[in-house]
């Protein structure tokens, strides 16, 4: 946090007698502000390098005194905003140096999130959160607009123009997006570095789902490492395109993909079956029955439990993925959902079986551990599986028939 006080003296400026002005030029985070000093000298006795007025000037002693004085007060002044460790401009730095009271100017980005925090106070009270959401996918968008158009993480409120939203940020994040539809925001999670936003391409008029659109983007990374993704709604030619496209992604990326994938397909049994209720949880038991005594047990089911049909996916012709959901015979409630995948014109000694658990992130970390433990190329299919049964879900809730 560097200071720079510079006197400059404006030589184009002399009055009547010959003499002009000298301005103080503070400089702090490359933000400027000048001021005059009131103090007018002969340009001839001014030594620039120096910063000081020399004689034959009469009152260089006095001159270079009040400088000095100046000089000493802001930094007296800096000093003083740097020790309330708060963030300041150099406009607070001249404010103070004057004796004026500071008001707190906000950035665009650092209001946005003090407006967020007290609105989030108000959930379930005078809003919803899907409300607050919409509020945060505007912030974020705001984020990176910010970050691609300034080169900065965040730009001072005050200095919004008023073609920021209707020349700027609208053009340069495709909100003018195809006739007849429209970007509806679904919601977003963060993965180990990664925040994941996912947004509804909607049909105006008939409302249906065309597509899901993803933003991923890195922690503390440039506007240009941000990844956009679509997946296709019931489009079997763009679908492989997708999966091509997906593919070719990095690891991370494609972890990032698969926890939606599964957030999905979960979220949708326990809102379908369970009615929501996030008190339904898998059990150590149920998932170590699931993974490793049901396939040594001839298909024997554990007492008190059922399956019933869910979805089945044959991808390529290459492999077979059959999803049960694993119910709870007394209460019907779904426990968990048994993923049976089998490599077509092979073996049964090549059939695996995953559980997806709900509501245990203890047996999540594990069920993730037994994907990589698959392979290339039966994961990367359960991957393809999961994103043709999460269009199909979207499809099934949202979309006229």
């Amino acid at each position: 946090m560097k200071l720079n006080v510079l006197f400059l003296v404006r030589k184009t400026k002399l009055n009547k007698k010959g003499m002009c002005p000298i301005r103080c030029r503070i400089t702090h985070n490359k933000q400027r502000h000048q001021f005059a000093t009131g103090i007018f000298i002969n340009p001839k006795f001014w030594n620039s390098k120096q910063q000081i007025v020399k004689p034959p000037e009469p009152d260089a002693e006095l001159i270079n005194s009040q400088l000095s004085l100046i000089k000493t007060k802001i930094n007296r002044a800096f000093l003083m905003l740097q020790v309330q460790e708060n963030d300041f401009t150099v406009e607070d730095i001249y404010k103070t140096y004057k004796g004026e009271k500071i008001e707190k100017q906000y950035n665009v980005i650092e209001f946005f999130e003090r407006y967020l925090k007290r609105l989030k106070t108000l959930i379930g009270i005078d809003i919803k959160e899907v409300t607050w959401n919409k509020f945060y996918y505007v912030k974020e968008d705001v984020k990176r607009f910010i970050k691609w158009k300034f080169k900065t993480n965040d730009i001072p409120l005050k200095e919004l123009k008023a073609n920021f939203l209707t020349e700027g940020y609208n053009i340069e994040n495709n909100l003018e997006i195809l006739d007849g539809y429209e970007l509806k925001p679904f919601g977003f999670f963060d993965y180990e570095k990664y925040r994941c936003e996912t947004k509804f391409l909607v049909e105006s008029k008939t409302k249906n789902v065309k597509a899901i659109s993803f933003v991923l983007s890195k922690e503390k990374e440039n506007n240009d490492k941000i990844r956009y993704l679509c997946l296709p709604i019931n489009n079997e030619v763009l679908f492989k395109k997708f999966k091509k496209k997906h593919e070719n992604l990095g690891l991370t990326i494609i972890e990032v993909l698969n926890h939606f994938g599964n957030l999905m397909i979960s979220g949708y049994v326990e809102q379908i079956h369970n009615s929501n209720n996030k008190d339904i949880k898998t059990t150590d038991e149920e998932y170590e029955f699931l993974t490793m005594k049901y396939p040594t047990l001839n298909n024997d089911l554990l007492e008190g439990y059922q399956f019933k049909t869910f979805i089945e996916e044959i991808i390529e012709e290459k492999y077979k993925y059959n999803y049960q959901l694993f119910v709870e015979s007394e209460t019907q409630n779904v426990k968990a959902v048994l993923i049976t995948l089998t490599k077509l014109k092979n073996n049964d000694d090549k059939i695996k079986y995953l559980c997806m658990p709900l509501n245990n992130q203890e047996l999540y970390t594990k069920f993730k551990a037994a994907i990589i433990n698959l392979g290339v190329n039966m994961g990367f299919y359960l991957d393809v599986s999961n994103f043709s049964l999460v269009s199909k879900i979207v499809d099934n809730r949202y979309n006229s028939k």
